[in-house]
């Protein structure tokens, strides 16, 4: 039941965003890049408390350093990944909770949290790549598709209503 749940609600939450892909994007400032290819995400196992194919469970795989040789946040967080659950859109809350820095600087190697104006009730999690001036670079899950990773640019000024904060590893 717990599956299927979540199915349903990331079809409607991809309807959703599908329905509003050109104004999503436009308003992003965007670009999309590269997807993993079927290979690379195959290869990665479904571990951890995330459900494979979310962004939460991507970025989780990412701190764990098993996602496209980043390096992720170290040996520490290798076998269990972050330290906390939920919905994207409680990742600052829940990371705060666990003893870990927030802020609204961009750092590469953080974890960048949309809140709902970005991903309908549930928030978008992505992890900062790179950082020039004002712009970010991000991999993340589910912005181009279901169980579709892909790099996109960001720009803190322009979107910063969007953006709930930022985590940084320990």
């Amino acid at each position: 039941m717990k599956i299927l749940t979540h199915v349903v609600l990331a079809l409607l939450a991809i309807t959703a965003l599908n329905a509003n892909a050109e104004s999503s994007f436009s308003t992003l400032n965007g670009v999309v890049g590269e997807s993993l290819n079927d290979h690379e995400l195959a290869s990665v196992e479904a571990k951890g408390v995330f459900d494979k194919g979310y962004c939460t469970w991507f970025v989780d795989q990412i701190v764990r350093g098993k996602i496209g040789g980043l390096n992720g946040w170290g040996s520490k967080y290798a076998a269990n990944g972050v330290p906390w659950q939920g919905n994207a859109v409680n990742w600052l809350a829940n990371a705060k909770a666990k003893g870990f820095s927030t802020g609204k600087t961009p750092t590469q190697g953080s974890v960048v949290v949309y809140n709902t104006k970005f991903f309908a009730t549930y928030g978008h999690v992505a992890y900062v790549t790179s950082v020039s001036g004002n712009n970010f670079t991000v991999r993340e899950m589910n912005v181009k598709g279901w169980n579709v990773a892909s790099t996109r640019t960001d720009n803190i000024v322009t979107n910063s209503a969007k953006i709930a904060g930022f985590v940084y590893g320990k």
